[in-house]
């Protein structure tokens, strides 16, 4: 109703990923605008000129952010974000070099910080974006985690296809476990061994 008959002062904007979930009766009174990401070079010029941002810190937080003003602005001022970076890092050397199982204190760690899991899972899936991408390309100027470079080359060498594939999966698994409320310790566990199993195999 509030569609049909909008009040004079008001622009009403309607966001959405699913364009045909929306009624012909409501799509019939919007006009359709289709936006697009922030190219990464334009969100870092804009992190250096209007946030007093060093050229290496912009570059990180237009890498991460993927597009979104919002979020790279969000990244360059958190501190956190910086520590669930590291944590990921060295998430990512455990599973290349561990030669058990045991993923106790990262499980940990991923429990004290549980309600931002959908970010890590991001993260994780990020970070496989960059080994698959040097893997297909040999070059690093697209990666995200480009400061970590070197370890993502070395991954990519020991990495096969297959096993990229298979992490990209066992991440969304993991996450689609969690939404439907699995246990978390133990949805993280599996996923981390699955993760170390097929780099194994």
């Amino acid at each position: 109703k509030t569609i049909e008959e909008p009040p004079q002062f008001a622009v009403i904007l309607l966001l959405t990923n699913n364009l045909d979930a929306f009624l012909p009766t409501i799509l019939s009174r919007c006009v359709k605008l289709e936006t697009k990401p922030v190219a990464e070079e334009v969100i870092k010029q804009h992190l250096m000129k209007y946030y007093n941002q060093t050229d290496y810190t912009a570059a990180a937080g237009a890498a991460f952010a993927q597009g979104n003003v919002g979020r790279a602005i969000e990244l360059i001022q958190s501190e956190e974000f910086n520590e669930k970076k590291e944590k990921i890092i060295r998430l990512m050397q455990k599973l290349m070099t561990a030669r058990d199982y045991e993923f106790e204190e990262e499980i940990k760690e991923l429990k004290d910080d549980k309600e931002h899991i959908e970010e890590t899972l991001n993260l994780m899936t990020i970070w496989f974006r960059d080994v698959l991408l040097y893997k297909a390309t040999g070059s690093d100027q697209f990666l995200i985690f480009h400061s970590e470079r070197s370890l993502i080359r070395k991954q990519s060498v020991s990495s096969s296809y297959a096993y990229l594939e298979g992490a990209f999966r066992e991440i969304q698994n993991a996450r689609e476990k969690l939404k439907s409320n699995v246990n978390f310790e133990l949805t993280m566990s599996l996923m981390l061994m699955q993760l170390k199993e097929i780099q194994n195999g």
